[in-house]
């Protein structure tokens, strides 16, 4: 079996693996949190993240081509290219974090007043951005330049695997902190998150000395000219990563900001789920990267092709096997998961979390076109199609939070609308780029997969009405049988190209 191949399977089993880890965690967490903290409490922890993650839009786009550019010095086997990249970077990082971070720390006031902060929270929430956000934010600039180089070498597996460590290490020491210790529970969380953020960059530190030319970074590899291609290529990445933030991450914040931090509680409650079974799905597309990059470099034009087609389909089946079942048992699923920390508000978690299966099943059917656009450095579609669609998102979430009624879900509404829009014209232009006829890339990539999650649907529904789901034992049976029959489904779709790789 192709050497390259076998590590893809590596790192999707370990990417699998990763996301078992954190959907079990993430079960548990997220009700016991709520019980610890209470709904405003759970909120402020929203808020903070936000803000951390907001911030990381001051990098100017380098974090996101980073990893391309690292893999082209791979792919040309030039390692001192690598390591004055790697560490010019950590270099440029190291002192955008800390003018954000001075920035930070003084609007610290602002931002609590902005985002509607109670006067229970004020004082503490203006220490805990000073403190715990500036430090996060500090190893959230220097982590991904390990991260990146490790990825470089396709060594996705060694992320997952350090992934998974730290946040099973953390969320065990949240569990035993937080039930014996008597003391203000956001604070505890802040402390264990931060080390946890220490313990993950430490680890970094140790596979990128293994696995990447040695690991190789200091000072006397500085090399300013040596961005110049990464500025190029970032500064569109820059715009892009900005777009995904006010279509994301503003989410919260602007809930915050007109209906306060409990709205935030079940906007997070509701987008957990979708968060953790994210990777899972993308798995596939997001390491295919390196990939990619060596098909244009060598212009092996049908093996882009390829990409595109089998990464689509691949990814829209497990898309449309979990979007389906997410629609289905939405209500069900969070009755019986938060009904007792929240009461009737689950209403609203079911609703946001059937919100994010829809758009999420759009953006599944795009993950595999990005990593091509990214190989051929084709960022001006993304701008023109991103921009104008991330401020359509934004001004319509305000609104319809802010003046519509609609409350937390309003958030929503403006996000599926601009997943559909991009999804019709990526669909259009993707193909194009390639020489691929667009409706052959429709028949190949989306027609199964569409097939797929309409008999999950039904199949679902019908479990629904006559299994019903009142228990934990019945809703995991109803999904294990939606399962089987989506597995079957993909087994009898694939079948000629499974007996063909299998004969």
């Amino acid at each position: 079996m192709n050497k390259t191949l076998i590590q893809i399977l590596k790192n999707t089993a370990s990417s699998w693996g990763t996301i078992a880890i954190q959907a079990v965690i993430g079960l548990v967490m997220v009700p016991f949190l709520l019980g610890q903290m209470g709904t405003e409490g759970y909120g402020v922890i929203g808020i903070i993240g936000a803000i951390v993650a907001f911030s990381s839009i001051a990098d100017m786009g380098l974090r996101a081509a980073l990893e391309r550019e690292l893999t082209e010095k791979v792919a040309l086997k030039d390692e001192e290219g690598f390591r004055r990249l790697s560490s010019t970077a950590l270099f440029i990082y190291l002192i955008i974090a800390t003018l954000i971070g001075t920035v930070g720390y003084v609007m610290a006031p602002w931002l609590c007043s902005l985002f509607n902060v109670s006067e229970q929270y004020h004082d503490l929430v203006i220490i805990l951005l000073r403190t715990y956000a500036l430090f996060t934010l500090l190893l959230s600039f220097i982590t991904p330049v390990y991260a990146a180089g490790i990825c470089s070498f396709m060594r996705y597996d060694v992320q997952n695997h350090i992934s998974s460590a730290s946040q099973l290490l953390v969320s065990l020491l949240l569990f035993i902190c937080l039930s014996f210790f008597d003391y203000n529970p956001l604070i505890i969380w802040c402390v264990v998150m931060a080390l946890g953020a220490v313990l993950r960059l430490g680890l970094m530190f140790i596979f990128y000395r293994r696995h990447c030319f040695g690991g190789k970074i200091g000072t006397r590899w500085i090399e300013l000219k040596s961005l110049k291609p990464l500025f190029k290529l970032g500064g569109s990445m820059y715009v892009l990563q900005l777009t995904q933030m006010m279509a994301v991450q503003m989410d919260p914040l602007i809930i915050s900001r007109f209906i306060g931090p409990s709205g935030v509680a079940l906007y997070q409650a509701g987008s957990r789920l979708p968060q953790m079974i994210n990777p899972l799905v993308t798995s596939l597309t997001s390491q295919l990267t390196p990939l990619t990059t060596k098909y244009h470099i060598a212009s092996n034009n049908e093996r882009e092709q390829q990409v595109l087609v089998f990464g689509t389909k691949y990814t829209l089946y497990l898309g449309a096997l979990f979007s389906a079942m997410m629609l289905v048992y939405a209500e069900s699923f969070c009755h019986l998961w938060l009904f007792k920390q929240i009461g009737n508000d689950v209403v609203s978690v079911a609703l946001i979390l059937k919100l994010w299966a829809a758009a999420n099943l759009l953006r599944y059917a795009g993950t595999a076109g990005y990593p091509i656009l990214l190989a051929r450095k084709k960022m001006s579609y993304l701008l023109w199609l991103n921009v104008p669609t991330a401020i359509f998102n934004l001004i319509l979430s305000v609104y319809l939070v802010a003046y519509a009624n609609i409350g937390v879900a309003g958030v929503m509404i403006g996000t599926l609308v601009t997943d559909i829009v991009r999804r019709i014209i990526g669909t259009w232009y993707l193909p194009r780029i390639l020489n691929l006829s667009i409706l052959s890339f429709i028949k190949k990539s989306y027609l199964t997969p569409i097939l797929l999650f309409a008999a999950l649907f039904a199949t679902g529904s019908a479990l629904n009405k006559w299994v019903g789901l009142e228990t934990w034992y019945k809703l995991a049976f109803s999904s294990m049988a939606t399962g089987i029959v989506g597995a079957c489904l993909i087994t009898v779709f694939e079948w000629p190209m499974m007996k063909k790789y299998l004969g």
